[in-house]
């Protein structure tokens, strides 16, 4: 493999990185574009007309928009089901917007550098199931939102909070057995020096996990990496097949699997549920504050006017963005834990440095983004860092490892 610096590809890399931030950018402004006419157009209030319609087919009984309505009662199942039916639509329609620029940033980028190898036919076939998956989950979530707050209609982000958090922890779990095959082929490591080595470094970190796994990454990208997902009886070990065959050692290969159980180690995929939940409740907080300060502005009616679920989103979303630094920067203190917990493991820093390397040229990673960028947005350290921190790392044995 050539180096890690060759000039040329680094070149690609920063060019692949400045168009995949520009196609992001460009797909949430079309998005916002989208919320905004659906609002000014009266297409929302037209929306909730048919959801309304909906509920009256099925002779539930019309509720007055911002009155409670006792929790276990006609009234509150008609909320639900309009609430359901807005996101469902809404979701649909985010995903037919998003489209042209997820097919631009995620498929055409990387079959013009030689990263993509899935055909036009498969990606379109993903999308679809990604998008129809993602879009009955928010309907679901949404339903029980507004099925729990209906009789206090202005504490739904209370609800949405809660059930969001409690949502993320199952999909966690879910994610290896129901969701991942749906998109991949997974079948067992076979038995050799890399399973016995991944292996041992779970029972080293007294980490548990259930199985060892290759994904079949080749059919949709080069792109190669590892990892553990899934949270109690579901947690197992997962690997590229692009990464088996990429000529990694088994000390590399190790490397990543380390610096994995640094994340379960010390508890992270935890308090990153938790510390989500937590900027989840004061977005949504502040959402509902500017969702009554606006109302009267702009012709909503009260928390429980569905009409305004498009302006809810579009609120939720800018100030989701704004706490993007605050996000990315607790997860790169998080990442660089665990690098520094994965080198104390394998006690081979020269290992997870040629990782780094490798998987930068592979990947096609900026290794070196703009400060700033770094800052607002990477939820990883740039590559460069994370190698200058391994090659400063002083060797001594982890304190859950006595006796290594």
């Amino acid at each position: 493999m050539p180096s890690w610096t060759d000039p040329d590809r680094a070149s690609i890399a920063r060019r692949l990185a400045c168009r995949a931030r520009t196609v992001r950018v460009s797909d949430a402004v079309a998005t916002a574009a989208l919320l905004v006419a659906l609002h000014a157009s009266g297409l929302s209030r037209s929306a909730r007309d048919a959801a309304i319609a909906i509920t009256d087919s099925f002779g539930l009984p019309r509720v007055t928009p911002g009155m409670p309505a006792p929790l276990m009662s006609h009234a509150s199942l008609s909320i639900s089901v309009q609430t359901a039916s807005l996101f469902l639509a809404l979701a649909l329609a985010g995903a037919i917007v998003s489209m042209p620029f997820t097919y631009i940033g995620g498929f055409r980028l990387a079959r013009s550098v030689g990263l993509g190898t899935q055909s036009t036919g498969a990606w379109v076939r993903d999308y679809a199931v990604a998008s129809v998956l993602g879009a009955a989950l928010v309907a679901i979530l949404a339903g029980l939102v507004g099925w729990v707050s209906a009789n206090a209609p202005h504490l739904w982000w209370v609800a949405a909070t809660i059930l969001g958090t409690i949502g993320t922890v199952v999909l966690t779990h879910l994610a290896p057995v129901l969701i991942l095959p749906l998109f991949y082929k997974v079948t067992p490591l076979p038995d050799g020096p890399v399973r016995t080595r991944l292996l041992d470094l779970t029972m080293l970190a007294r980490t548990t996990v259930r199985g060892c796994d290759v994904i079949d990454q080749s059919r949709r990208s080069l792109t190669a990496n590892a990892g553990i997902i899934g949270i109690g009886r579901t947690r197992r070990i997962m690997v590229t097949d692009t990464l088996l065959e990429g000529g990694y050692s088994t000390a590399e290969i190790a490397a990543i699997l380390a610096h994995e159980l640094g994340h379960h180690v010390h508890g992270d995929m935890f308090w990153a549920i938790a510390v989500d939940g937590f900027l989840l409740a004061g977005c949504l907080a502040m959402t509902e504050s500017l969702r009554g300060w606006l109302a009267p502005l702009i012709g909503l009616g009260g928390a429980g006017d569905l009409a305004g679920i498009p302006v809810i989103v579009l609120m939720f979303g800018v100030v989701s963005a704004l706490t993007m630094p605050l996000r990315a920067g607790v997860s790169r203190w998080r990442e660089s834990r665990a690098d520094s917990y994965g080198v104390q493991l394998t006690q081979d820093p020269e290992a997870w440095v040629r990782t780094l390397e490798r998987l930068g040229w592979q990947n096609l990673a900026e290794v070196d983004p703009p400060r700033w960028i770094e800052w607002a947005t990477y939820t990883h350290p740039s590559i460069a860092r994370r190698i200058a921190s391994a090659r400063g790392t002083g060797l001594e044995t982890p304190p859950s490892m006595p006796g290594v």
